[in-house]
């Protein structure tokens, strides 16, 4: 768990630098990395604190998301998508992960 903590720290203090303003799509990619170690300590976790962790893994794909667009950058809007389907799923909100992976399904085979 110690790595994960390591992993995590890193994105957030890359993310003092990689500014939504300033480098979008760096900031992006950051918010989508800090959401999948999020994720994957929340896999590895157990009660409380997996779920906080998937909550934080949630947030930080809807943020990535806010500059990865469908229109705009559909692979990376995909890619995330399906991310944020498995954080869904981890957090046992079914509905909401099917949607998410019905949506990056469509992109991905076009």
């Amino acid at each position: 768990m110690a790595l994960f903590d390591q992993a995590i720290e890193a994105y957030k203090q890359a993310l003092e630098v990689y500014t939504k303003a300033d480098l979008p799509q760096s900031w992006a990619g950051t918010e989508s990395n800090l959401g999948i170690a999020l994720t994957d300590e929340g896999e590895r976790a157990a009660g409380d604190k997996a779920t906080i962790l998937w909550r934080q893994a949630v947030d930080a794909f809807e943020k990535a998301l806010e500059v990865e667009t469908k229109a705009d950058l559909p692979q990376d809007w995909a890619r995330t998508m399906r991310n944020l389907a498995r954080a869904h799923k981890d957090l046992g909100d079914a509905a909401a992960a099917d949607a998410e992976q019905k949506a990056a399904d469509e992109v991905s085979s076009q």
